[in-house]
């Protein structure tokens, strides 16, 4: 993740935001860890963990080992106030400062994308896995695939996908979870894509932190137009007519 995401929103806010997505996965993570027979014992890392909102997730049930390992210095420091029983690491995913075979699961959640050689990122995460053990991306977006109606909305779509490659995020990184994992040398590989239900309109607290994030990302493309957008968006989900998917891929594969 590009370290300017922290610019303008405290830590808190994308801690909320983070707690949100790891929400989008969370019927996911259970699917993956029942075939994998999580325990109290399992050493489990995750990569890219931010503010902690996935591990903290994942101690709750499971109660495993777990550490996590981010970049950035004020996510970690929140991670570590609120979860003092999760092992929390300042490192770059990219030369983890683990041995060989140190977990038995290693995942990541919307991180691949912010990686500037997700190849090395995903051998890393095979290389600190032991034997038969598990490496997942749970969430990583194809911006390639979204689908947005009515098409008053699509210009938001464009622009927002050149913000975010601006910011370093490779937006179609989704569609290529198969042949990374594959090229790291993982075995029994499976690929899918988080389904989308619209029989919901989002409260408006989930609507006003979906709007903070595309402000930020429009700033300095779309400037004029997002008070349009917004009263077009708004208007579209109160006539129950609005559409929103960006395909978000996972992968799982083992450690041969």
């Amino acid at each position: 993740m590009n370290s300017t995401i922290l610019d303008g929103n405290s830590v808190d806010f994308w801690h909320q935001r983070f707690k949100q997505q790891a929400g989008w996965t969370a019927s996911l993570r259970q699917y993956i860890f029942k075939q994998i027979n999580i325990q109290a014992g399992t050493r489990i890392l995750e990569v890219g963990c931010g503010t902690g909102a996935v591990t903290e997730d994942l101690y709750q049930p499971y109660k495993p080992q777990i550490a996590g390992i981010d970049i950035h210095s004020p996510f970690l420091r929140y991670a570590k106030t609120n979860n003092p029983h999760i092992e929390y690491i300042q490192a770059d995913g990219l030369s983890l400062p683990f041995k060989s075979c140190s977990f038995n699961l290693v995942i990541c959640h919307f991180y691949l994308l912010w990686v500037n050689d997700p190849a090395k990122a995903v051998q890393e995460m095979a290389r600190v896995t032991g034997r038969n053990g598990v490496v997942a991306a749970l969430a990583e977006p194809d911006y390639g695939g979204r689908i947005d109606f009515p098409p008053a909305l699509e210009e938001i779509a464009r622009l927002q996908e050149i913000s975010l490659q601006r910011q370093g995020a490779d937006t179609r990184m989704g569609r290529q979870l198969r042949k990374l994992f594959t090229q790291a040398g993982l075995g029994a590989v499976h690929i899918g894509v988080l389904g989308g239900e619209w029989d919901i309109t989002p409260d408006n607290e989930a609507w006003e932190s979906e709007w903070q994030v595309l402000e930020y990302d429009l700033k300095g493309l779309a400037e004029p137009q997002i008070h349009t957008f917004r009263s077009l968006e708004r208007e579209a989900w109160e006539k129950n007519e609005r559409i929103l998917y960006i395909p978000t891929f996972y992968a799982w594969g083992k450690v041969k």
